[in-house]
């Protein structure tokens, strides 16, 4: 069969940009973080001009819209990336965007933020709810099409496998690419 578009539906800070990096390297024309149509106090979709040239689109911009491009786009393929939820907090309250004072804050990501987060700046118990809220909507949505989504954490190991399997395509030699990690320098460990 082929996959019509690929469309990620992680959270900030679950490996989104490292998914369209992978896609990236197995030749997919990704847009990661694609514009979105927006006029005053709304937002209407990724621009079409993008849908026609890429094929895989990452990051939050895609998630209010999900339900539509699937209806629009039969046959692609949907990825969750998850993470375990603590570690996400953690690094979602270290991450400079989610603390940027609002005035800074575009007003389409104010938007965005607030249809996803119901927050502009990280709130802890908003972006837990966040969380749960969005995996189960999409889990509910794609109940019994298991063809359809893959829900992986790319945190963890393995990271290739279960990537080029829901695709079918062929292994790459590359290295999975681990982006916008950085190391916490009082503690050592990565937050991505």
């Amino acid at each position: 069969m082929t996959v019509n578009k690929i469309f990620g539906l992680g959270l900030s800070k679950t490996a989104t940009t490292s998914l369209a990096s992978a896609l990236k390297i197995l030749k997919y024309r990704t847009n990661d973080y694609p514009s979105l149509k927006y006029f005053p106090h709304k937002l209407y979709g990724i621009k079409k001009h993008l849908l026609d040239e890429y094929d895989a689109f990452t990051d939050i911009s895609v998630i209010p819209f999900y339900k539509e491009l699937d209806k629009s786009y039969p046959g692609s393929k949907f990825i969750l990336t998850i993470r375990d939820i603590d570690e996400w907090l953690e690094s979602c309250s270290k991450y400079p965007r989610f603390n940027w004072p609002l005035h800074k804050v575009p007003f389409k990501v104010i938007k965005l933020r607030q249809t996803i987060y119901r927050t502009v700046k990280f709130d802890e118990e908003l972006f837990r709810e966040a969380y749960h809220r969005h995996h189960k909507d999409v889990l509910d949505y794609f109940k019994n099409r298991e063809d359809d989504l893959l829900v992986v954490n790319l945190c963890e190991g393995n990271q290739w496998e279960p990537l080029v399997d829901f695709l079918d395509t062929d292994h790459p030699e590359d290295e999975f690419p681990i982006k916008n990690a950085r190391v916490n320098n009082y503690d050592g460990y990565f937050v991505r």
